[in-house]
């Protein structure tokens, strides 16, 4: 039976309440075996593999329990108008915060679509009402003259609301205008779309079949690439990642881990 001795780095256990360190940690047959003292380590593991981790820090990978592959796969097909930064495969995006800041970046987003956009979804993720204002169709439709002649939408931080400008709202098809209109979680006169309003506007118009959908199978991919840079750079695992096999055994350690090397003290 294999087993690795790591030594040499920053090995935090995250067992008990406060922050506890060990020379050593020992994984035997995809298991946690031992930690403590480097000493101890050699002496009850002599055949032991021995890792020298240089510095870097070891700990237990966090596991994400709650996962929404296909929001994220959606949300990595939009423009990034947020509040904060974001660091993606493709780029970074500064946040902003302040309304102005907003609709200034929202405006410069518009003018840079081609005059194929008539026919195409512009749409924006991260609008936050604490930091960038009101919204609306009408702040829409003000914010850039362009924005009179293609559909847009703004997706609140959320997810669970949406904001189309007016040209959107007269281009789409509808099964039952009249039913979205009423809905008691749709403002018509805004073009706010919340909660089962939004539902209804993704599934009962052709916003969901040819514009969300798309979308987001054309996403699963970015999802992908995301997931595997976060679980190698910030030792977070989807509870969905194969990987999640790792475990503590030994006295006083009792939870399922990801064991993961990092450059980050």
């Amino acid at each position: 039976m294999s087993s690795t001795l790591y030594f040499g780095g920053r090995i935090l256990t995250m067992v008990g309440d406060k922050a506890q360190y060990v020379e050593a940690v020992v994984e035997k047959d995809g298991k946690i075996a031992f930690t403590g003292s480097l000493c101890d380590a050699k002496e009850l593991f002599p055949a032991a593999t021995e890792m020298d981790l240089q510095g870097r820090c070891m700990m237990p990978g966090h596991i994400d329990p709650h996962l929404h592959p296909s929001m994220a796969a959606l949300i990595l097909r939009m423009h990034f108008i947020t509040p904060f930064d974001w660091l993606l495969p493709n780029g970074k995006y500064e946040g902003v915060r302040s309304q102005h800041d907003y609709r200034q970046r929202l405006s410069d987003l518009i003018s840079k679509q081609p005059k194929t956009a008539k026919t195409k979804f512009l749409i924006t993720w991260g609008y936050h009402q604490d930091f960038h204002g009101d919204m609306s169709k009408t702040v829409i439709d003000d914010i850039n003259p362009a924005a009179k002649t293609m559909p847009i939408a703004v997706w609140q931080r959320s997810f669970h609301e949406v904001y189309l400008n007016s040209f959107a709202l007269g281009h789409l098809k509808y099964e039952d205008k009249d039913a979205l209109m009423n809905n008691p979680q749709v403002e018509w006169e805004r073009g706010h779309f919340y909660e089962m309003g939004l539902d209804a506007l993704i599934g009962t118009t052709n916003f969901g079949k040819d514009t969300v959908f798309p979308m987001m199978m054309d996403g699963y991919n970015d999802v992908v690439q995301v997931r595997n840079k976060a679980a190698t750079l910030h030792a977070l695992t989807p509870i969905c990642h194969s990987l999640t096999t790792l475990s503590y055994t030994s006295s006083g350690c009792g939870m399922g881990v990801i064991h993961t090397l990092s450059n980050r003290s």
